[in-house]
């Protein structure tokens, strides 16, 4: 009798799984809450890494979002490239953290809105993150260091195992 085992994914199936789910956990999609029941936008800090997607999505009440030069809670729009939202009252807006700046300031530009605390700041992780006004469990950060050394994916939970660099 002759036995044989059978290996469900071939090395080089494996290997693109492997890039597919790496790919997948380096970049993350971050959500802020604009409006909804407060002037507020949830969380008010955030650390990226760099390729990160920022993702605003309206809960309620017409809002704008506008960068401004800093610091963390400036009403004055930046110079140039000011506006990430023009003012609106639903959906949702989303940008990519390409590493060009180190830090954007944001802030609701409808009304007084601003001056009544409607603003951001979103740091790029590693960067000096001075002129954050925020407390550090305000903040999220999201991320990967260290060597890749196994991948488990059990019940739609991935688990990611690194040796520190």
């Amino acid at each position: 009798m002759k036995s044989s085992t059978y290996y469900p994914f071939s090395n080089l199936s494996f290997l693109a799984l492997f890039l597919v789910i790496l790919s997948i956990a380096s970049a993350a999609t971050i959500n802020v809450t604009v409006g909804g029941d407060s002037l507020t936008f949830n969380p008010q800090n955030l650390t990226v890494n760099k390729g990160d997607v920022v993702q605003f999505n309206w809960a309620g009440g017409q809002h704008s979002i506008i960068r401004s030069d800093g610091p963390a809670g400036s009403c004055t729009p930046k110079n140039s490239n000011t506006s990430i939202s023009e003012a609106k009252t639903n959906g949702m807006v989303t940008f990519k953290m390409d590493g060009s700046d180190s830090r954007i300031w944001y802030y609701c530009g409808v009304g007084n809105h601003c001056k009544m605390g409607m603003w951001g700041v979103i740091a790029l992780a590693g960067s000096d993150n001075s002129g954050t006004k925020a407390a550090k469990s305000s903040s999220t950060s999201i991320g990967i260091s260290g060597v890749i050394i196994g991948i488990i994916v059990s019940s739609g939970i991935i688990s990611i195992f690194t040796l520190s660099s």
